[in-house]
């Protein structure tokens, strides 16, 4: 690891109102030398600059980061979640069947098998002399239960269909050729 920073096995770590916090490497597995509390949380609030951070969480544990302005790339493994709120990320990858929430952040791409649950997330999908075309995310999510809004840019009726939490149909009542810009919110 390229990790200025190994913490691993605690059942509890937090850094908060720092100004830099190096690239950080955090892990706990139920299946290793435990600490008393056999719980796990890692957290960081109010630093104004958070570099790359790796997160190997299995069994137990969990990560949280609040009021990061600059929170780099990070990248997370196992099975356990990691909730950001007010934070700036950078590339996310979510891997295992990891969950990463996100409220009121921005961030890179997402890639990974886990899942990602956020407040707002958009795209565009291109129709070319077409009714209706599939948005795959990038990334899956918890459930199907949120709104999609649509600007198509096209007079012709148009509605989303079979939402998964993987993705999405947008269709129009006739072919169009046109780019659509979508919002999903929830």
């Amino acid at each position: 690891s390229s990790a200025i920073l190994s913490v691993q096995q605690v059942a509890d770590f937090k850094i908060k109102s720092c100004t830099s916090v190096p690239s950080i490497q955090l892990a706990y597995n139920n299946a290793g030398t435990q600490p008393a509390l056999t719980t796990s949380q890692f957290s960081m609030e109010d630093c104004d600059s958070v570099l790359a951070t790796i997160a190997n969480l299995s069994g137990e544990g969990s990560f949280s980061a609040k009021g990061c302005p600059v929170f780099g790339d990070f990248t997370v493994t196992g099975d356990r979640s990691s909730t950001f709120n007010q934070c700036n990320l950078g590339n996310l990858s979510i891997n295992g069947t990891s969950t990463v929430t996100l409220q009121g952040c921005t961030r890179g791409t997402a890639a990974g098998a886990g899942v990602l649950d956020e407040d707002l997330t958009q795209g565009t999908v291109a129709f070319a002399a077409s009714s209706s075309e599939t948005v795959t995310l990038t990334v899956g999510r918890t459930s199907n239960d949120f709104t999609i809004l649509l600007d198509t840019g096209d007079a012709t009726p148009s509605f989303v269909s079979n939402k998964t939490t993987t993705g999405f149909d947008v269709e129009f009542t006739a072919p169009v050729t046109t780019t659509v810009r979508w919002t999903l919110r929830g």
